[in-house]
Order: structure tokens, then C-alpha cells, then sequence
């Protein structure tokens, strides 16, 4: 996870090595490491903190030595992200919004529009901070209007979305996915007349996962996206694309 060696400070003079105790220490006892290897990462750096601030140690000696916890930090820093475990999670989003019209110092209420969408996500790290997968987008949208009733629609939706992350050291990750789909709308009075689209889109994004513990991480997730409906009776095709903002949430899962 997030282990890191910049408190450790080494001043060279006189060609001989001398590092900070206190700080060493800290370092050693203050990384976090995925559960499978937290105790003997440990307890490998409390040993190497003991041979460099040995008072018979050498020069040479030292520096091996922190040659080795610098190794051991790095692999601990990938090891949340290693080959074989897996991802877990996904996103969920709700609105409710009202449209108003404004006019000679008038306002009136044209009706009101509420969305719920749910996407579960699974992904599996194929290596090294390079996790593939997918997500299913199940959405639901609906939109009253308060002056004719024919004018009321229901939507439904549901999209397959291919993912590819990759994950550098600080817990930033990149993401691209691309979607496949279809969408429903029903309306009029009492939504009998129906309209079908096939949808089609992508995504690219940088995300950064913040962990609550060794397993749970939120994630928010900035990006650009474009997304295309295309309707099966007449070929008519409408696309919307722009920048968008999300957060979810990941558990990370050890190697069965």
C-alpha cells in the first residue's frame, strides 16, 4: 500500500554513513502491508533497523542494509496490487431535480425528473498493477410533467462495460472502459407508446484509492466520456460527451 521511506535521512561525510535512529525506526514500524505479508516485512525491517545502527557495522555494511529496506518498502508498496487478486465493488448515484420556468417576474413548474443508476464492478489483476474486468450499469430515469401527462416518460437501461485499470505506486490508478447497450423509453398517458436505442460509448479516466483499511478503498474517478444512442427504428443516433466526476468504492480480495 502507501510505504514510503522519505522520513529516513542519510548524510555522507567523510565517507562513512550515519542514519537518524528515531526515524528508522518509525519507518520500520509505521508501513502498512497487505495482511498475507505484514508480519515478516515487519519484522525483516525492525531487524535490518538493528544492523544499521549497530555500532560495529561498517560503512559498506549500512548501505547494503539500506539498500535492502529500500527493496523491501518498494515491494511492499505494489503488493496490494499484485497478480491474482481480485476487485470487488462498483458505483451508485441518485437525483431528483425540478425544472422551473421563469417569465415577467412569473414561475412556474414544468415538472420534475429523478435518476437512479447502480453499477457493480469486478476486475482481476492479470499482473502486476494491471487489473482487467468489467461492469454491468443498471439505470432508471423518470420524468413527470405537470402540465400534460402525455408528455411523461420512463426510461431503463442497462450497459456492459468492459474495464482496463492500471495502477501506479502512489495509489493512482488510469481507467478505460468502453459500454454496449440498450435503453427503453416508454410515455405518453400511461406510458403505452415505447421507443428502443441501442447505446454505445467510452470512457478514460485518472482515479486515486484511498484505503480505509488493507482491503477497502473509495475512489473518486475524473474523466471524459463520450456516449451514443442510436434508435433501432430510424438510425438516428444521438451523442453527448463531456467531463464527469464519480466516487465508489473497491474491496480489494486476497488470492484464492
Amino acid at each position: 500500500m502507501r510505504a514510503r521511506l522519505t522520513v529516513v535521512r542519510l548524510d555522507i561525510q567523510r565517507h562513512k554513513c550515519y542514519i537518524r535512529r528515531d526515524l528508522l525506526i518509525f519507518a520500520s514500524v509505521g508501513l502498512q502491508w497487505p495482511n498475507y505479508t505484514q508480519h515478516w516485512q515487519t519484522t525483516l525491517l525492525v531487524l535490518l533497523t538493528k544492523v544499521v545502527n549497530s555500532k560495529n557495522n561498517q560503512p559498506y555494511m549500512k548501505k547494503i542494509t539500506i539498500l535492502a529496506i529500500v527493496i523491501c518498502s518498494t515491494f511492499g508498496a505494489y503488493a496490494q496490487y499484485s497478480k491474482g487478486r481480485m476487485l470487488v465493488g462498483g458505483s451508485l448515484s441518485f437525483s431528483a431535480e425540478t425544472e422551473k420556468t421563469k417569465y415577467d417576474g412569473n414561475t412556474q413548474t414544468d415538472g420534475k425528473w429523478t435518476s437512479f443508476s447502480f453499477e457493480p464492478q469486478f476486475g482481476y489483476f492479470v499482473i502486476d498493477n494491471l487489473a482487467v474486468g468489467a461492469s454491468l450499469d443498471l439505470g432508471l430515469s423518470k420524468w413527470r410533467d405537470d402540465d400534460d401527462s402525455d408528455d411523461d416518460y420512463t426510461s431503463t437501461s442497462i450497459e456492459f462495460r468492459p474495464t482496463v485499470r492500471y495502477y501506479l505506486p502512489q495509489n493512482i490508478f488510469f481507467q478505460g472502459q468502453v459500454a454496449f447497450g440498450s435503453s427503453k423509453y416508454k410515455y405518453g398517458s400511461g406510458n403505452v407508446d415505447e421507443d428502443k436505442y441501442s447505446n454505445s460509448g467510452f470512457t478514460l479516466g485518472v482515479g486515486y484509492a484511498y484505503f480505509l483499511n488493507d482491503n477497502i478503498a473509495i475512489e473518486p474517478l475524473i474523466g471524459y466520456g463520450s456516449w451514443g444512442e442510436k434508435d433501432k427504428d430510424t438510425d438516428v443516433k444521438y451523442v453527448d460527451n463531456g467531463l464527469f466526476l464519480r466516487i465508489g468504492f473497491q474491496i480489494y480480495l486476497d488470492e484464492f
